[in-house]
């Protein structure tokens, strides 16, 4: 599941376009049996790659868990 701002949604709409990783606030991965790795290893670095500031991880199995993850952002590095 994904949140985006409205903005992004209406402009995919408009164009027939995709959501970019921009208008993504939140990404909330729902970890499946076969592909534990990818969901909590691969995924995470790759949101973390298009600088999507917020990803959680749910597993379903037991015990239930839910991992937050915020992107923290080097901001003197932003700075002209």
């Amino acid at each position: 599941m994904i949140v985006v701002t409205r903005e992004g949604l209406e402009r995919a709409e408009r164009t027939g376009g995709l959501i970019k990783a921009a208008d993504v606030l939140i990404v909330v991965e729902i970890v499946s049996p076969g592909s534990h790795r990818m969901d909590t290893v691969v995924k995470h670095g790759e949101y973390a790659d298009a600088g999507i500031p917020y990803y959680w991880i749910v597993d379903l199995d037991e015990p239930l868990s839910l991992v937050a993850c915020h992107l923290e952002l080097d901001l003197a590095r932003l700075r002209p």
